[in-house]
Formats: structure tokens, sequence, C-alpha cells
């Protein structure tokens, strides 16, 4: 920098960014500073409660009617649980996970989350998991699933399935329809996962 200062026509201006430094006194005699622009201000790091308290607060619905970026705090409870079932799937190529969520599981078993909870809780001698969830063990199904942005760019190998069925008429359908000569195909329960949402 100096060496350009010193090449430099004094008769022509000089604007010069620095970040994250700090200027000392340049030698050069024919320089003169005029003006600092900006100075980079560090704000303190706030505790959780005082970042909680201080953020402007919103309701859900002021949240999904917003149109612009910022951030929020919302007062929430999570009371209903919902399902997140990953299955181990097998077709005669090769095997994936597909992930169900509250719908899909709820028209397959028939059962709310909450209709499991409350028997397990009930039962002390209920297994880990609810045996309702069995009826998609070794079964023959047709899954829809969704390749989303995750899948395709970001290597995420969990597909969302939108619906399933494990009817044997629609199934026989699809299989005549694509000419698949049905050889095997195993759904095995890899896990159940319930969560709270608002």
């Amino acid at each position: 920098m100096q060496q350009f200062l010193d090449g430099h026509d004094p008769s022509l201006p000089v604007i010069i960014i620095l970040q994250l430094c700090k200027l000392k006194k340049m030698t050069a005699a024919n320089v003169e500073l005029t003006q600092v622009v900006s100075q980079m201000f560090v704000p303190p790091v706030l505790s959780v409660a005082d970042d909680l308290l201080q953020t402007p607060r919103m309701t859900i619905e002021d949240l999904i009617e917003s149109t612009q970026d910022s951030y929020t705090v919302i007062s929430a409870r999570c009371p209903v649980p919902r399902y997140k079932v990953h299955l181990q799937v097998i077709d005669d190529t090769r095997s994936i996970t597909f992930v169900m969520f509250d719908r899909v599981v709820f028209q397959v078993v028939g059962l709310t989350a909450q209709d499991l909870l409350d028997y397990m809780n009930n039962d002390p001698s209920s297994p880990p998991y609810p045996r309702e969830l069995d009826l998609f063990v070794n079964k023959w199904m047709l899954f829809k699933a969704e390749v989303t942005d995750a899948n395709l760019y970001r290597n995420w190998r969990g597909y969302n399935v939108k619906k399933v069925t494990s009817d044997a008429d629609v199934i026989s359908r699809f299989t005549s329809l694509h000419g698949i000569q049905v050889r095997f195909c195993q759904c095995q329960f890899q896990s159940l996962r319930m969560w709270f949402i608002s």
C-alpha cells in the first residue's frame, strides 16, 4: 500500500476500504486522512433470555402472513403428537428409506399417534413401539414418493411418501400396467419417531 501511495498522483483521491483492521499513522507526508467512513460495531452477545425478550413478537397467523425477512419470537405450545415413521423398503433392484408423516401413517394404521401413545402409556407391558405399525412389515405396497432438492442436491437419502396403498387390486393393476413381475418386496420397520408440533 505504501508503495502504491508513493507512486500515486497526489492530486487524485485514493479510496481505501479496510475490514477487520486497525488504522495506524501513514508514513507518507503527502497523505491526509480526510474521513473515516465507518467503524465496525460488534454488538454484545445477548443471553437467550435477553435475545428472546428483545426480539419483536408475532402470532402464528402473523408469521404465516409475513411479507418481509425478519426475526420474530412466537409463544406457542406443542400438545399434538404426530407420526414420523422411517421404513426400509426393498424391491428387486435396491433398498431405500421412505419417511411417512402423520396423515399417511394414519390412513394405513387407522389410529392417531395420540391413540397409540395413550395405549402404550396405559399398558406397562407394551412393546417399545406400537405393534399396529407391523402393518408395514413384509407387505407388498405401492408408495407415491417425492424427490426433492434435498435428494437431488444435498444427498439426502430419505424420500417422503405422499400416498401409500396395500390394496391388492390396485397393486395388480399397477404391475400389469408396467409389466412388472412380482418377485419380492419387503418393508422392514426401521424406526418410529413421534414429535410434538404447535
